[in-house]
């Protein structure tokens, strides 16, 4: 089962991006960080398979796909990676270990990679 990626602030007051169909709908004009999210799952769904179940279309990516979207995004990530590695990686990614990566675990992979190449962040 895909994980869910809802906090429960959006819709009217807040941002919203319905991910399938690729909808914005905001009630002020974006801020960065508004934008940067909304590239960074516009990125995601063009590089995800697509998959109708229970009527509702979820994107995830298989490891061939992961491994494509980092290479292009995050090139220096996995240079010089073996395919064991990039396994790994997807492994430890998919923490509901079904078959794909979702936007959810996709954005908790690129989070724990901002806070390890920072160091200014620690406390």
């Amino acid at each position: 089962m895909a994980s869910s990626c809802s906090y429960g602030r959006t819709g009217s007051n807040g941002l919203f991006f319905n991910l399938a169909s690729g909808n914005l709908t905001m009630s002020h004009e974006p801020t960065v960080v508004e934008s940067s999210i909304v590239k960074l799952m516009i990125i995601f769904k063009e590089a995800a398979g697509a998959e109708v179940r229970d009527g509702k279309t979820r994107y995830s990516l298989d490891v061939k796909e992961l491994k494509a979207l980092l290479q292009s995004q995050i090139p220096n990530f996995l240079k010089g990676a073996s395919a064991a590695q990039i396994e790994s990686i997807f492994s430890k990614v998919n923490y509901n270990k079904n078959d794909g990566v979702d936007f959810c675990e996709y954005m908790a992979m690129l989070t724990k990679l901002a806070l390890e190449s920072d160091t200014t962040l620690e406390a």
